[in-house]
This record gives C-alpha cells, structure tokens and sequence, in this order.
C-alpha cells in the first residue's frame, strides 16, 4: 500500500525542481536554508542539480537526505568531472519503482568539458504510477541542441502515461530553440536547425508536445516574472533556465511558483519552481 498521508489534498501531486549550487559559500547553511524551504513547501518529488561529492568523499546528496529523512526514496547519478564528481538527485515521498540513467553523448569539451546526464524513474504514487525524467543540460546553446534530440530520444523510448520533465536546462533569454524540440511551438528561424538537420530530426513531424507549466500559467505575464536565474554580472542574462514540463491524461496543473527560500542568506543562484497537479 502507497503512504498518501503526505498529500495534503487527495488529487493533488506537488513537484518540484532546484539547482543547489554546489558548494559554493557557506554551502551548510544555505542547506539548512534549502531543507527548511522544502519542509515548508512540501514537494511529493524533488529533482536537485549540481550535487558534488569532493575529494574526500563528502557527498552533498546525503547531506540533503540527512536534512530531509521523511524522503525515504532516493536517487543519485553523478557526472564526471576533471577534480569533482557532479550530479542529479532525486528525492520522493513514494516508491521509485525503478529507474534508468543515461549519459548523454552530445559534448564539445573545448566548449564545455562538463558531462551531462538523465534519470529517468517510475514512481509509484497513490494515484498511481508516473514516469519522471530529472536532468541538467550544457551551458553551452549549440550543445543544447543536441542534448534535446537525445533527451527526446529517450523520452519517447520510454512507454507512454504521465510524463514529467523537469530540471535546469540552461535555457537563455534569447536562446528557446533547444527547448521547442519538447514544446513543439517551432520558431521558423531556428538556430538549432543545422544541429537537427545532421541528426535528420525533422520539426514539422514532431508530436505529442509536453507542456510548460509555467508558461501554460503565467505566459501573459512579464517575462521577468519567471526568471529562476536572475544575474548581477554584466554580459550574463537574467532568465528561465529551471522548468517543468509535463504530458498527461491524469494530471492537470494547478499551479506554479518560483521560491527563493525567503531566508536571510542566498539560498542558490537560482530560484526553485513547484508545480502543483490535480487528478482530472
């Protein structure tokens, strides 16, 4: 039997996304800082980007865990680096029925030597089972471009239900072409064109869309309202780089809110986002 005491209505499935930032700062107390914001908003599911494990070992993934023990089902996939490990986690209230990892190949060291890759897991929820797809994407845009056929690929090798798709995909305020490949709003003048006429993927024939909850939301509003990246640096963009998406014929969205954790230090560079979802 499912635990669904967590479930503070009973149709409704909380999910939510959040780059941790490493270890940059004080990175101990923006965790307490991080542990604290999640209690409060009290996600059923939690996808983490940039979680390290340094040279001795410390592994910030069950440095969350040990802050967050009521998330009895976890997953961790680390992605090799020159001096560190860095990764995606996953944290849920409900079972991982089971799970999947994927290195993506799409990479240009001399642009970015970082490796990138993709968890994907069923999760058994009380409402039943939905598959989840947890990434973090290159910084570099023309990279982007690849990685969103590969992650499309294996999307769509994945048996079909209630699908969601969630991460920081790096996304620039004047670079959504990668992100079409998974919204299919196509714009005719896509930079990314070369790259997915190389991999013969053709855009028209692209179907079964996922939805952007923020944008299916708050697509009216000033575009700066969605910004979960926003940049004091100049030459650097303040933007939307941290999403969810979803596609289903179970769930609806709710709702959806960027948090910056509303405590007395700086939490991360980067907001996190809740989705709320209903049964239909």
């Amino acid at each position: 039997r499912i635990d669904g005491s967590y479930l503070t209505d009973d149709r409704a499935l909380i999910i939510a996304t959040f780059n941790t930032w490493n270890f940059e700062k004080d990175w101990k107390k923006r965790f307490d800082a991080i542990a604290e914001m999640m209690k409060r908003r009290h996600p059923h599911i939690i996808a983490l980007q940039e979680l390290r494990i340094d040279r001795s070992g410390l592994n910030q993934m069950e440095e969350i865990q040990k802050r967050l023990p009521e998330y009895k089902f976890t997953r961790f996939l680390p992605s090799q680096r020159e001096q560190y490990s860095e990764g995606i986690g996953l944290l849920s209230l409900f079972p991982i029925a089971n799970h999947t990892t994927y290195q993506l190949s799409t990479i240009n060291p001399v642009i970015d030597p970082n490796s990138r890759v993709c968890l994907q897991s069923f999760i058994q929820t009380p409402h039943g089972p939905i598959n989840v797809i947890a990434t973090h994407t290159s910084y570099s845009d023309t990279i982007q471009c690849g990685q969103a056929i590969e992650l499309l690929n294996i999307i769509q090798s994945q048996p079909y239900g209630s699908q969601f798709f969630l991460g920081d995909f790096n996304t620039y305020i004047d670079y959504e072409y990668p992100m079409e490949v998974f919204t299919g709003n196509f714009a005719e003048t896509s930079r990314c064109q070369p790259t997915w006429k190389a991999l013969n993927f053709d855009a028209a024939s692209r179907q079964d869309a996922f939805i952007d909850t923020w944008m299916q939301l708050h697509g009216n509003e000033p575009v700066s309202n969605g910004f979960t990246f926003v940049s004091n640096t100049p030459g650097l963009d303040s933007c939307r780089p941290d999403r969810i998406l979803y596609k289903s014929s179970d769930w609806k969205i709710q709702s959806v809110e960027i948090d910056d954790g509303g405590a007395d230090i700086q939490i991360s560079d980067h907001k996190a986002v809740f989705a709320t979802f209903v049964k239909k």
